[in-house]
């Protein structure tokens, strides 16, 4: 694995970090009201 495919694996799990807390923030505001 080269220097520029780490940086694409990296940025994909901090985009993909960033949905899921997003998401998992929005739901537990959402239920705890």
């Amino acid at each position: 694995m080269d220097a520029q495919e780490l940086k694409k694996f990296l940025a994909g799990i901090g985009i993909a970090g960033l949905l899921a807390g997003t998401s998992l923030m929005a739901g537990g505001c959402a239920s705890t009201g």
